[in-house]
Parts: structure tokens; sequence; C-alpha cells
């Protein structure tokens, strides 16, 4: 059912002044999450890739869990102003409204009629997503922003049928933080039309299109890999098992999480975004598999937080329709943060409550068919 009625106060003035809403929301809420958290130590990574470190740089600074691109990006940024932190926030944020931006305008591409339902939906959603999103700039996680809004565009692309270009973009994600690699079923898109044989050369597309994506990835990766193997055991983040995790909440500790999480974590992602593709619920890849990297990760970081809810606006924007923002509002609900929530084992179990909750969103959210001609059959229900 698609909801049409705007709440009172969503007049056009607020609507017209909703970015400038995003983009103060953004910059307070990170001043005041503040610290710099860990910029200074990607700064320190960065001077010593371009030093004496070189391409031994992740295994001689085991604690930076980040890409060869965040890295370049850091030397680079580190030239401004207090080291490169408020270029720092202000990129975050700027990624943050972007996303929000591309979501809306394939929202508008699709449903023109729909503009101020859209606009509406978005709005709502948007003043949750920016205070989550300030966590990024806060603690000085520029990668993740960027890995967040390269999501948001490789999904609108992979609903469009860019197949190419979403590879691309899974690719240069995953050399900018490792965990983007969960999003290369969205590279998968062609798989459903090369099955049924709708097109020729779909066969080939489906299977070069990951390829592609992970090729890019291992060009950034493998010199480091080659020259310093034990980057391959330095960029897998120390097992610390927090108190209010899923993980913690089951029993594991510390001494006790097996050496695997971590390839889990990325292959039940990959495993539940191909489900999704399959299911021809492409919008929700993103959702379904960042839910899964919360629910299996020992860390329970804030910075974590804003994935989850960018990707379960995308669900609730092109995939659901409706005007409140449920799937969001839902994920931030339960995904509460200790000041909220003081009790660590509730917020375990919230945390457990809510990823379930993100991943049935996910698969039972509309099909959002392709605008690409090339999948005239992709998925024959129609969006009114």
């Amino acid at each position: 059912m698609v909801t049409s009625t705007a709440p009172r106060f969503v007049t056009d003035r607020v609507l017209r002044l909703r970015y400038w809403l995003y983009g103060a929301l953004s910059l307070s809420w990170a001043v005041i999450a503040g610290g710099r958290g860990d910029w200074n130590r990607f700064v320190v990574a960065a001077h010593r890739m371009f030093g004496a470190d070189g391409l031994h740089v992740y295994e001689r600074n085991v604690d930076i869990q980040t890409g060869p691109i965040s890295l370049m990006l850091a030397r680079l940024l580190s030239t401004t102003p207090r080291n490169g932190f408020v270029a720092c926030v202000l990129l975050s944020g700027l990624a943050g409204a972007a996303s929000l931006r591309i979501i809306e305008w394939q929202a508008l591409s699709r449903e023109p009629a729909s503009r101020r339902r859209i606009e509406t939906g978005c709005l709502i959603g948007g003043v949750p997503l920016a205070f989550t999103w300030s966590k990024l700039g806060g603690y000085g996680h520029l990668d993740d922003a960027l890995v967040l809004l390269t999501g948001v565009a490789a999904t609108v692309l992979a609903l469009r049928g860019r197949t190419w270009a979403v590879a691309v973009l899974v690719g240069v994600a995953a050399a900018t933080k490792p965990w983007a690699i969960v999003f290369v079923p969205l590279t998968m898109i062609d798989l459903l039309p090369a099955l049924a044989g709708h097109a020729r050369g779909l066969w080939l597309r489906s299977l070069a299109a990951p390829g592609l994506a992970i090729g890019i990835t291992a060009m950034f990766w493998s010199p480091f890999i080659i020259v310093a193997p034990g980057t391959r055991d330095a960029i897998r983040p120390t097992v610390k098992v927090a108190d209010d995790s899923i993980l913690r909440m089951i029993g594991f500790a510390d001494s006790t999480v097996p050496a695997g999480i971590r390839a889990f974590q990325v292959l039940l992602a990959i495993a539940l975004g191909v489900c999704a593709v399959v299911a021809r619920r492409s919008v929700s890849v993103m959702m379904v598999a960042i839910a899964v990297r919360i629910a299996t990760d020992p860390g329970t970081w804030s910075y974590y937080t804003p994935g989850l809810v960018v990707s379960a606006l995308l669900v609730d924007v092109l995939g659901m329709r409706r005007i409140l923002p449920m799937a969001s509002l839902t994920v931030l609900f339960f995904l509460a943060p200790g000041w909220l929530v003081p009790s660590s084992d509730l917020r375990a179990v919230l945390r457990l409550a809510g990823c379930l909750l993100a991943v049935l969103f996910g698969l039972l959210s509309e099909r959002v068919p392709s605008s690409d001609p090339m999948h005239p059959k992709l998925d024959p229900t129609a969006i009114d």
C-alpha cells in the first residue's frame, strides 16, 4: 500500500530547504561526535606508505583496516587544516547528502508524478540518516562514507542495467575499504535474464562483471600482498568482542572467536546478496549485506549504523514506496546507542532483531524492474 498524504509540517518551503537541513544536522552532530577518531592513524599510515614503509605499510601498521585508495586520499588531505580532519568531516557530510540525492533522483526518474511523496519520504528518512552519518565524519571514517556512497550509486546503476559501471564502482569501493567486497552481488543483475535466455551475450557479462570488480580490487591490493605477504593478516581487524555484540550474546569471547569469522561474514553476506538478486530485489542487496556484517561482527562501533540506515532508506524509497520510511526508522530503533539503552545484553538482543528485520524488509520489498532495454523481462511487476 502506498501512502501519499504528507504530514502537515512538511510544507513546500521545508522541502526546498531539506538539503540545507541535512548539511546543518550532519556538521553539527559530527562536531558533537568529535575527536578525530581514527583519522590521525590513517594519516600516519598514509605518510609511511609514501615514506619508509612503502608496500609494507599494512604489515607494519596492523591497527589500520582501510584500503590503498583511502590512504592516498588521507595523504592528500593531510596538507589541509587540522591534518585533514576538517576536510574529512566536510567530505563525509557531502557523501551523505549525495547518497540521499541519488536515492531521491532515482525514485523521481521512475515516478515523476509522485514527487511530493518521494521528497517527503526522503526528508523524514534523511533526519535519522544525517544523525547516524555524522558518526563517520566525527570519527574520521571518510573511507566508510565513500564506500556507502559508492554502494548507493552502484545499486542505482544496477537497477538501470549498467553492469560494467557497477563492477568498476564495486572494485574501487573494495580498494577503499576491504569489507565493500560484499557488494559484488550487485554486479550479477544480468544473471536472471542470462539463465532465462532473454538476450545473447548476457552469460558472458553476468560472469565477467563480477570478475572485473574482483580484478580491480586485486589490482590495488596485489602489490602489497605480493611484496608483503603479511598484509593479508594485517588487514583483518583484531578480534575484540564488544559487550553488546551478538557474538558475545551467543557465548563467544575474544579467545574463542573462530579465526575464519571474517571469511564467514563475507561469504554469508555475498550469499544473501545473491539471493536478493535471484529474488529480483537487487535494491536490497546493500541492506542485506550490511545487516550480515553488523550481525556477525565482533565490534559494535556507532559508525557501522549509517550503512544499514542508508541502505534501508534505499529499500524504503525504491522498494516499498511509502511516505513513512519504515525500514530505516526500524533499524535505527533496534541499533539503539548505549546512552539510550544502557544494558549491553539488551542492546545485543535488539541488534539481532534489527538485523533479522533488515533482511526480511529487503527480501520482502517490492520488485524493482531494471530500466535497461536489454532486460525487458527481468521483472514482470510494473511500478504504477
